[in-house]
C-alpha cells in the first residue's frame, strides 16, 4: 500500500511540473508584447551606432516595427525606454522615445 501511494504522489508531482512548464511556455506565446520586445531588441541591435538618433519619434518606431502605438509604448516602457514629448506652438505634440543608455554601448 505504501508503494502505491508513493507512486501516486510521484506521478502527481510529475504531472504538476509538466503542466507548469506548459503553462509558462503558453504564457510567453499568449503575450504579444513578448514577441514585440524581442523584435525591438533585434531591430535596435541591427542598427549601426551612427544610425541611432538620440530620440525616436513614435511615428518612426511604428513604421519601423509595424506595431500599434499602444502595444509599442507598453513594450518600450517595459524595456526601459524613456518617453518624452515635443510641444509645438499651435499644433499637437509629438511623442519621442530614448533608448536606455546601456543599449548604446
Amino acid at each position: 500500500m505504501d508503494n502505491y501511494i508513493a507512486n501516486l504522489r510521484r506521478e502527481t508531482a510529475e504531472k504538476r511540473a509538466q503542466r507548469q512548464a506548459e503553462s509558462a511556455a503558453g504564457a510567453e506565446r499568449a503575450d504579444p508584447r513578448a514577441a514585440l520586445k524581442g523584435r525591438i531588441r533585434e531591430w535596435y541591435r541591427g542598427l549601426a551606432p551612427e544610425a541611432r538618433p538620440s530620440a525616436w519619434h513614435m511615428e518612426a518606431l511604428v513604421q519601423q516595427l509595424r506595431a500599434t502605438p499602444q502595444h509599442l509604448g507598453v513594450a518600450l516602457e517595459e524595456l526601459g525606454w524613456m518617453r518624452g514629448r515635443v510641444w509645438r506652438r499651435g499644433r499637437a505634440y509629438r511623442q519621442h522615445w530614448r533608448a536606455p543608455a546601456e543599449w548604446n554601448q
